[in-house]
This record gives structure tokens, C-alpha cells and sequence, in this order.
């Protein structure tokens, strides 16, 4: 990473508080926007050589009560980006979500329509990174997943209830999407990426391991109608641009555990 000029759009959320302080572990400062912090508008008068957009609404109950209306939030933005960058020379990172390869429903067909309308756009350097679970210790623990679910059920020393489907689900740190996010300020282009880790984890067998090393008490209670199953990478041409993820699911799982469990 040399002397870019790198701005974070939507940087006090998860994904993009995590970006900058990891960056900062390597001494590097990013130029970070948040509507929290009322100086979001701003980001058109920074002359930026990159820009990662962590805009967005990734908690399920949120996605849910937002319904179409994401299809405006997210749409907005990619265009007043995608308007700024004619002319200047640079990099757009958009964080995308593995949901454009499982599902339909608004969330995923807004992240669908955001990649095909920067694939249009070949001229322009445009990397859409898509996260399947994205895990720090910056995860907001009333955002509904069921990792959150895990760690609330084990600090509040409460069963937790979950349905007899087995998914299989794997989890990103901040350490493996900061090395895509170098690899692509280092060479950019325009394409579409999945984030993947060493190997993913089955839920039953990460229940087995949360009851044996945190004491979780958890019980089926359900008939599950679980869709995906399996919500992992699809797609491994990333390896090609010399990714190699650091961590698997578990060792991710573990660290961010170590934080907030105490």
C-alpha cells in the first residue's frame, strides 16, 4: 500500500469501522464518512484515489422491515459514485454480499443489480467484493444472526433454541478482506470477487464446540425450512490474484469470542 488516497463511505458501521481500524494496525489512515458523524456528504470534496463503499443494511431484521426500499438506499450512492469517477482515476470498491448468489429477495436483488451495472462499466476500475459472514468484534450483537444469537445465548448464560437444519455458513475476518481490498488498490480492474476463508463450519458442530468451551446449553425446537443450507463461496478466482485467506470459520469464530466473551 503506497500514498493512496483511500475514503471509507458508511465508515462507523460494522464493516467499515472494522476496514479502518485494521488499516490503522498497519499505520495507515483512511479518510472515513458517516452520516453518525454528519460529515457524510462531504466525501465528493476529497479527492479520492479509492473509495470502498460499506453503505448498507446487512441485519436480517432490518433488511426485512426496510423491504424494497433498500433498492433506493443502495442505488443512490453506486450512482453518485459511479458519476464521480468519470474523469478521475479510481479504484471502486463496493461490498457486495454472497446473498447475490443464494436468494431473491430485495437485499440480494439490489446487490445483483449494483454487479451487473458495474460489469456495464468495464472502463472504469469497479470490484465488487462479496462477503457471506462477515465476523468482528465490531458485530453489533442485536443484529439477529445466529452467531450473535451464540454469543448473547452464552453471556447471558440462556439456552438457545435453534430448528434441526444443519447449515453450513463461513466466516470472513477483517484481516483476510483488508488483504483483498490491498490486493486490488495494488492492481485495479473490474470484476467481482468472493471472499472466502480457510474452511467453512457446520452450525451443529459449532454448537458441540460453544457447549464443550463455553458452557452453551442450546435445544432443537423446531422444524427448520432453512434457505440456503449452505451460504459459502461459489466462486475461488480470487486465489488467482494471490488471495490466500489467513483464517478458517472456527479460528475466526474463536478470536472474536476471546473479545467479547469474558
Amino acid at each position: 500500500m503506497g500514498s493512496e488516497k483511500i475514503a471509507v463511505l458508511g465508515a462507523s458501521g460494522h464493516v467499515g469501522r472494522s476496514i479502518t481500524i485494521t488499516a490503522a494496525g498497519e499505520g495507515i489512515a483512511l479518510y472515513e464518512f458517516s452520516r453518525k458523524w454528519n460529515n457524510f456528504e462531504d466525501w465528493p470534496s476529497y479527492e479520492s484515489d479509492v473509495i470502498i463503499n460499506c453503505v448498507g443494511i446487512g441485519s436480517p431484521p432490518a433488511v426485512r422491515e426496510l423491504g424494497a426500499g433498500i433498492f433506493g438506499l443502495s442505488d443512490k450512492l453506486d450512482n453518485q459514485i459511479l458519476e464521480y469517477m468519470h474523469g478521475r482515476n479510481i479504484l471502486y470498491i463496493f461490498i457486495s454480499s454472497g446473498a447475490v448468489h443464494y436468494r431473491n429477495d430485495p437485499y440480494a436483488v439490489s446487490k445483483r443489480c449494483a454487479e451487473m451495472k458495474h460489469r456495464s462499466l468495464p472502463h472504469l476500475n469497479i470490484i465488487d467484493l462479496r462477503l457471506y459472514n462477515y465476523l468482528t468484534p465490531y458485530i453489533n450483537l442485536n443484529d439477529g444472526y445466529l452467531i450473535t444469537e451464540i454469543i448473547n445465548s452464552i453471556i447471558d448464560k440462556k439456552p438457545l433454541l435453534t430448528d434441526n437444519i444443519d447449515i453450513r455458513r463461513d466466516f470472513i475476518n477483517r484481516f483476510d478482506l483488508w488483504q483483498a481490498i490491498k490486493i486490488f488498490v495494488a492492481a485495479p480492474e473490474n470484476g467481482a470477487y468472493d471472499l472466502y476463508s480457510q474452511a467453512p463450519v457446520k452450525k451443529f458442530e459449532l454448537l458441540d464446540l460453544c457447549s464443550k468451551y463455553f458452557n452453551l446449553q442450546w435445544r432443537i425446537e423446531s422444524e427448520g425450512i432453512s434457505a440456503p443450507i449452505d451460504y459459502v463461496a461459489k466462486n475461488f478466482s480470487l486465489a488467482k490474484k494471490g488471495f490466500r485467506p489467513c483464517w478458517t470459520s472456527l479460528d475466526c469464530i474463536w478470536s472474536v469470542f476471546d473479545e467479547l466473551i469474558k
